[in-house]
């Protein structure tokens, strides 16, 4: 949960801080750009858990094989015969 805050934090940051250039931007210039989560394994779950947690800050997420269904205690089960 903290590494997801974190992320959090930072997007926040940046949004506001128009991605350090708010010298020359208007306060409101990057509102409109989206942001998309990328990762692959470990750091596609982590993407994955962000969208889910934090939907206000990334307009999407790009996960490569990352075992979002594997994990215990999540609902639906993982089938370990299935094929994705």
């Amino acid at each position: 949960d903290q590494a997801l805050e974190d992320y959090a934090v930072l997007i926040d940051f940046l949004q506001k801080n128009t991605w350090g250039y708010s010298h020359q931007f208007s306060a409101d210039s990057s509102d409109d750009s989206a942001i998309i989560g990328f990762g692959g394994s470990y750091g596609g779950m982590l993407a994955t858990y962000f969208r889910m947690k934090y939907p206000m800050y990334v307009d999407g997420v790009i996960a490569g094989s990352s075992p979002i269904w594997g994990i215990f205690g999540l609902i639906p089960e993982a089938d370990p015969y299935a094929f994705a």
